[in-house]
């Protein structure tokens, strides 16, 4: 019976020799054959002069697959067997500690960073003489020499590395190579029982140790240190294999366009393309061209800021929010493909809505500011101290009628869900002139009695958490004002508050689910503020307008001044012009007189009126004298 139970326990432990030496051929089986056999575990660097003096260095600092290929590292997993995140019920802190590794890097040892030479550069180490650092590129800029973005790597840098590479930097007087060794490990917790209580310990799980050769040039090398790809949070503990206190500890995860497309061919990009953009460019592109031309059918005209604005506003703020957080972007752009064609056709509706700028004119509307003057010859007439004028954007609508449009999106969104400040007697301007050549397209002459140039009401939008209500007596009466009109009152608009608050709520709750705290505070914020304000319903324009002789009247002014410009009563006048002339300027005068008087009398008359003005009987007609 006894040699039954000693044979059974000699199989048992010839079993137990053999795990480890499955475990180290599994990688050779399952990858490439490695380069270059294992250097033997017993081997321990000897540490160079000038590195600080430590405990004698544990075997898995130098042992491990050994490789010469450069740049890619050959991932060689050690014998050391990763920890078991969930111990056994009674399981002991001295068994917890056996259970790690006895021969493997403790969580200490690799916890433990080297020691920086300067406060202001955490990652400069000495090492025989010779000074190493670490320096990585943040996400979005390449590891080009010219690039000077790069960051030291450790505690005062980067300590989280993004990329999957980092470099080191040296000084070399001639060309070589050295051993770099790479150790990827989780940092867990969990708990123990010392005797009747318990206690949480940190332990290293998941532990792999890599080599790689690495080689320089004479100069100042940066030499690139690729690293293996992690979806998920790791920590890492870099080292020189002849001098394993020239170290760095440093987080890394990999951003998410550093993973591989799976594209093999190009019938496979083709797909991709397909699949990721071209359909949904062409959906939007095709649906966003209708719906804008519906929207200008009620708008009248896009925000006109023009394309140059919107290019750019739209390139900075992609800019600012890939500084911010590029890793973010990133991986939600990987995970959803089709943000890039929204990015695309959100800059093409916008470059639509500028194009339809059909049927706008830009008017430039001029209130001569006149009094009373005496001219040459004595008698009372106007005279024109200045001008008042303002320049507005005329569009016609498709009824027909013509509105006044402000410029920018917040006037745009108003003309959309509200209505356009429609101008009701445009089609009454008689005194008009088109321009040829300026910054307008008309010019349009108001009547210098009028209270002011444009009586206008634009359209926007105003504060819709509290509304006008006629205001009445205690028996239900609507008051009334002097001219008979009702007199309002403002009051809260307790609906309308009480759904925007509910929708808020609702929208910021999903959008928060759905998309993160951040979004869900945005959601909640804009659904506020499009609940407490509302576009204006009751936007308008009109204008007095100038008499239509005034075109005339000016454009006589113009005729006589050609080759009078120097003359300073009607006597020089007529002698510059001669008798060929007499009969226009008398009609001239008479329309000046007649106009002018109208002015003085406050009676502008109608344009038939002046045209019946006989030049004959107007005042001392003009004479030639030869």
């Amino acid at each position: 019976m006894r040699a039954r139970v000693a044979a059974a326990l000699a199989a048992l432990a010839l079993v137990v020799s053999l795990v480890p030496a499955v475990a180290l051929a599994a990688p050779q089986q399952a990858g490439n054959t490695p380069t270059a056999s294992p250097t033997p575990a017993t081997a321990t660097p000897t540490p160079g002069a000038n590195s600080t003096p430590t405990a004698t260095q544990a075997p898995w600092m130098s042992a491990g697959m050994e490789t010469t290929a450069t740049p890619t590292p050959t991932a060689t997993a050690t014998a050391t067997p990763t920890a078991s995140p969930t111990p056994t019920p009674n399981q002991s802190a001295g068994g917890a500690a056996a259970e790690q590794a006895a021969d493997g890097p403790t969580i200490e040892e690799l916890s433990r960073g080297g020691q920086p030479v300067a406060a202001d550069a955490q990652s400069l180490r000495l090492a025989d003489d010779r000074f190493w650092w670490l320096i990585a590129w943040p996400p979005g800029s390449s590891g080009a020499p010219d690039n000077s973005n790069w960051k030291y790597v450790g505690a005062q840098g980067m300590q989280t590395v993004k990329k999957n590479e980092v470099y080191l930097r040296t000084f070399a007087l001639d060309s070589g190579d050295t051993e770099l060794k790479i150790a990827y490990w989780e940092p867990r917790t969990r708990t123990v029982e010392r005797g009747n209580t318990t206690e949480t310990v940190r332990y290293a799980a998941n532990v792999s140790v890599h080599s790689q050769t690495l080689q320089y040039q004479r100069g100042r090398p940066t030499i690139e240190v690729p690293l293996k790809r992690h979806e998920e949070p790791v920590r890492v503990t870099m080292w020189l294999a002849d001098n394993p206190d020239t170290r760095w500890v440093f987080g890394h995860h990999s951003v998410a366009t550093t993973q591989s497309a799976n594209i093999d061919s190009e019938g496979d990009y083709l797909q991709s393309v397909i699949v990721d953009f071209g359909w949904l460019l062409l959906v939007g592109l095709i649906t966003g061209g209708w719906s804008i031309r519906k929207a200008m059918a009620v708008a009248g005209v896009g925000p006109q800021w023009g394309y140059t604005p919107w290019i750019l506003g739209w390139s900075i703020s992609t800019g600012i929010a890939l500084f911010i957080d590029y890793a973010g972007i990133a991986n939600f752009v990987v995970a959803n493909p089709w943000a890039i064609s929204l990015w695309v056709l959100v800059l093409a509706w916008l470059i639509m809505l500028e194009t339809f700028q059909q049927n706008v004119t830009k008017v430039r509307f001029v209130q001569p500011n006149v009094e009373d003057a005496v001219n040459p010859r004595g008698e009372s007439v106007v005279g024109r101290i200045g001008e008042s004028e303002t320049t507005k954007r005329i569009v016609k609508l498709p009824d027909g009628g013509h509105a006044v449009v402000g410029r920018g999106p917040l006037r745009f969104l108003a003309r959309l869900v509200g209505q356009p400040a429609e101008f009701y007697n445009y089609d009454e301007r008689a005194a008009m002139v088109e321009v040829e050549e300026g910054s307008v397209d008309e010019k349009i002459y108001i009547d210098p009695d009028a209270d002011e140039i444009l009586d206008i009401e634009s359209e926007g939008f105003t504060f819709a958490w509290k509304r006008s209500t006629p205001k009445t007596t205690d028996e239900g009466d609507t008051v009334l004002d002097d001219d008979g009109e009702p007199v309002t009152e403002s009051a809260w608009n307790v609906d309308r508050i009480l759904v925007s608050c509910v929708g808020a709520a609702a929208v910021g709750a999903l959008t928060g689910l759905a998309l993160g705290p951040l979004v869900g505070i945005g959601g909640l914020a804009t659904a506020l503020l499009v609940g407490m304000f509302g576009p204006k319903h009751d936007a308008y324009a009109r204008a007095d307008f100038a008499p239509a002789h005034l075109e005339s009247v000016h454009a006589s002014m113009v005729a006589m001044r050609q080759g009078t410009e120097d003359a300073k009563t009607f006597e020089e006048m007529e002698q510059r012009l001669g008798e060929a002339h007499v009969q226009p300027i008398n009609q001239a005068m008479s329309l000046i007189r007649g106009y002018t008087t109208g002015v003085n009398d406050g009676l502008h008359g109608t344009y038939e009126e002046f045209q019946d003005t006989d030049p004959d009987t107007a005042d001392e007609e003009v004479t030639a004298d030869d």
